[in-house]
């Protein structure tokens, strides 16, 4: 997959998304969540060429998660700010738990769809990549046939 797919697929979102704010004629709306899902679907286009509906109940678990993760990163900030022996027992109450769940949740949906791509794996087209993922698993088989 080179530069000039990745391009086209980030253009495909964003034709998307210039429609989606012509189709609110002038209307006073929240940019935040319209941009916040356009940059989701542009990031799994590129992982994983799929776009989500916005109703779709893996793209609102995927959204959630993201978001609790993020917010529980925020108090890492702090770090950079002092007393780390306080600040570490705060965030291990707080958000250590949490970013450790996030993160597990985020490596198992990655997981699934990495095994689902090795299952069906089409061996016509070793060639393209499509995605990161695609990628991914190409430089693995790769990889394996050096060490054989």
């Amino acid at each position: 997959m080179g530069k000039s797919d990745f391009e086209s697929k980030i253009h495909e979102v964003c034709d998307l998304l210039i429609s989606n704010v012509d189709k609110r004629n002038g209307q006073v709306f929240d940019m935040h969540l319209l941009l916040s899902n356009f940059s989701s679907n542009i990031i799994s286009m590129m992982l994983f060429s799929k776009m989500f509906e916005y109703n779709d109940p893996l793209y609102i678990e995927l959204r959630a998660q993201s978001t609790n993760f993020f917010r529980a990163c925020n108090h890492l900030n702090g770090i950079l700010y002092g007393n780390v022996f306080r600040l570490y027992l705060m965030i291990e109450r707080k958000s250590y738990a949490l970013i450790k769940k996030m993160n597990r949740e985020f490596l198992e949906f990655g997981m699934k769809i990495l095994n689902e791509r090795i299952c069906h794996k089409d061996s016509g087209a070793e060639d393209d990549c499509d995605d990161l993922f695609d990628c991914y698993l190409k430089r693995m088989e790769h990889d394996k046939n050096l060490f054989d």
